[in-house]
């Protein structure tokens, strides 16, 4: 687990520890973040800025919503090959994401996620999980989706 420290004006966070957790899944949006800068850092990979911010921006935006509306994230893999980040997120829910028409007035919260995400990924690809052999009662249906997205960063 990392610690961050938040500055008044400076960066947004600043990693301090050298301990990543990188074998446990993220919980928030934040460490979602982390992890996929880490994925650009280490793949050495030349990244221009724009589509860079773009990534991370649809990284917490999926991660929110595997929280939000999936009961918390259950899958995490963030990787980049010639220069796309490949980036997948599970949660527990079978309910597929869907485009929400925004009405002046609306009150209700959030609803800028999804079309955030299908506007600026590559490619995006929601493929239901199920149950592995001899996991929970036979037959049983999905147990929650994973939420593929390729974004590419030059």
């Amino acid at each position: 687990m990392s610690a961050y420290r938040r500055g008044v004006g400076g960066p947004p966070a600043v990693e301090l520890s050298v301990v990543s957790g990188a074998d446990l899944l993220p919980v928030a949006a934040a460490d979602v973040r982390q992890r996929v800068r880490r994925a650009l850092l280490d793949s050495g990979e030349r990244c221009d800025p724009i589509p860079t911010e773009d990534a991370l921006l649809v990284a917490s935006e999926l991660a929110t919503n595997a929280i939000v509306h999936g009961g918390g994230i259950t899958g995490f893999q963030a990787e980049v090959l010639d220069g796309v980040l490949v980036l997948a997120i599970s949660d527990s829910a079978d309910v597929v994401p869907t485009m929400t028409r925004r009405l002046p007035g609306d009150s209700r919260p959030g609803g800028y996620g999804w079309p955030i995400i299908q506007r600026l990924a590559h490619r995006v690809v929601v493929e239901p999980r199920r149950r592995a052999a001899g996991e929970g009662p036979s037959g049983a249906g999905p147990v929650g989706k994973t939420i593929t997205v390729t974004l590419p960063l030059r």
